[in-house]
């Protein structure tokens, strides 16, 4: 079980993490490797730094929700038309 888990690490554990830990302006700061943080204000500056790089042009592709298109066909099958407008107005709150 690990140590960290149940907060019982050694001081020589702490210290090992922290010898691993590196920098964001340190000249071997990895670029390619996933990263952990306990903050989201961190994780978007990465993001965001990373997306900066990522060669142009960038395309955006819309959300698709599987699970209200399953709805739709379902709906779509097996009601009569007259009551699609209703379940459209629905549709519009999922």
């Amino acid at each position: 079980m690990s140590r960290f888990k149940t907060g019982s690490q050694t001081d020589e554990h702490i210290c090992c993490i922290q010898y691993r830990s590196i920098r964001l302006l340190d000249s071997n700061y990895p670029s390619d490797v996933l990263y952990i943080w306990a903050e989201n204000i961190p994780v978007d500056q990465h993001k965001n730094a990373k997306l900066a790089m990522t060669p142009k042009p960038m395309f955006t592709l819309p959300q698709i929700n599987i699970l209200t298109m399953s709805i739709n066909k379902i709906l779509t099958e097996y009601w009569q038309e007259a009551d699609l407008k209703l379940v459209g107005l629905i549709m519009n709150f999922i």
